[in-house]
This record gives C-alpha cells, sequence and structure tokens, in this order.
C-alpha cells in the first residue's frame, strides 16, 4: 500500500511527501524536481510538518519514531522513540489511528 502525505512548506516553494518506505522527500514545488530525500527507519511515515521557519522538518512513524532534519542540508537533528502512550498520542496527533488500534470519539485502544 503506498500511502503518501504531503506538506508543503510555510513559504510555498518546497513541498515535502512522506510515504510507506520511511523517508521524506523533498520537492521543488514550482517545477517538482527532487531535491533531496530525507531517509528516516523502516516504518511508515504517519506524519510530516515544517518549522514555521521552514528550517527543520518533523515526520513521525508508527514505530512511534519521531524524526527532525534540517531542511537546506537533510542533515537529521533529532530522533526519538515514543513510549508505549507517546504512540496511542502520535495516532491521534496524526489524525489516523496506527495499525492495531481503533479510534472511538478522540480516544484510542491499542491492542498488543
Amino acid at each position: 500500500m503506498v500511502d503518501w502525505l504531503v506538506r508543503w512548506s510555510p513559504d510555498g516553494r518546497r513541498i515535502a511527501i512522506g510515504d510507506s518506505d520511511g523517508n521524506v522527500r523533498l520537492f521543488d514545488a514550482a517545477e517538482l524536481k527532487p531535491l533531496r530525500t530525507l531517509r528516516g527507519g523502516p516504518h511508515r511515515i504517519a506524519n510530516v510538518e515544517w518549522s514555521p521557519s521552514g528550517v527543520r522538518i518533523a515526520a513521525s512513524t508508527y514505530d512511534g519514531t519521531v524524526y527532525i532534519w534540517r531542511a537546506g542540508t537533510g542533515a537529521r537533528v533529532g530522533m526519538r522513540t515514543l513510549n508505549a502512550v507517546g504512540r496511542a498520542h502520535l495516532g491521534l496527533v496524526a489524525g489516523r489511528s496506527p495499525p492495531g488500534c481503533r479510534r472511538r470519539l478522540g480516544n484510542q485502544s491499542c491492542v498488543g
């Protein structure tokens, strides 16, 4: 299954696309030219967000890992894996439920 998340940079000049391979790809928005690939882990991207300044990009995966990169260089500047409580909230932040979880009126129950 291909699952893409698309986010425009705050200035509208770049596009970040997170996909099922655990990476985030940056494109020039005007010409749709690839700029770089931000390497994550082996798990599907759950959410991608630009910092308000457009200098950094954060992505979360369904295993509960959050990555932060410098958008201009692609250098990873942070990575953290959340505990089970953090992973449950991660699905709510992403607006979707991780595999094995069910959403009910803003709450989420996870199996396993």
